[in-house]
């Protein structure tokens, strides 16, 4: 009887310690400093403490709060793993947003979320807007024809031209 119910307890203390939250070990938000036509993504590592995979991810927006809630399926497999996740969380306008990353977890025996077991992290977004420079004081570096050589303006002929700020122009002068 002793032993039965020291198997017992034992099982039960097994069970109990892999039912706990999952672990959010990781995460951050890429790019690190968006402009306001960047997509955002959360990258994330959770621990759990048995088999699992990530069951469902939504995102939601109020105001300048997102909430990010990702529940996994856990398993009855006493193994712990980690699952490596990105969730794409938008493209947001310019300003300054709060991220509240929740990882759920489920139980090995209801395969959806029950959101009991949770752990969070809040993370800081600033989103600028994306500023394009646009200068009237760019050079001509050098101009070729189309097979490449060197050339001077050449009436009937296309030409490329190459501009010190990176851009380059086709044209064509009718004589």
């Amino acid at each position: 009887m002793k032993i039965g119910l020291i198997i017992l307890l034992s099982l039960l203390t097994y069970t109990r310690a892999f039912s706990q939250y999952p672990d959010i070990i990781n995460a951050q938000l890429f790019p690190t400093n968006p402009a306001d036509t960047d997509s955002v993504f959360l990258i994330s590592k959770v621990a759990l403490n048995t088999q699992g995979y990530l069951l469902e991810s939504v995102v939601e927006i109020y105001g300048d709060t997102i909430n990010v809630q990702n529940c996994y399926r856990e398993s009855p497999l006493f193994a712990p793993i980690y699952v490596f996740d990105t969730t794409y969380i938008g493209i947001h306008n310019d300003g300054n947003y709060v991220v509240v990353f929740t990882a759920y977890s489920s139980s090995a025996l209801n395969p959806n979320c029950d959101y009991t077991d949770t752990n969070q992290v809040v993370l800081g977004l600033t989103v600028e807007i994306d500023e394009i420079f646009l200068s009237n004081d760019r050079e001509l570096v050098k101009q070729i024809d189309l097979s490449g050589r060197e050339s001077k303006d050449v009436p009937n002929t296309i030409l490329v031209r190459f501009y010190n700020d990176g851009t380059n122009e086709k044209v064509f002068i009718v004589e």
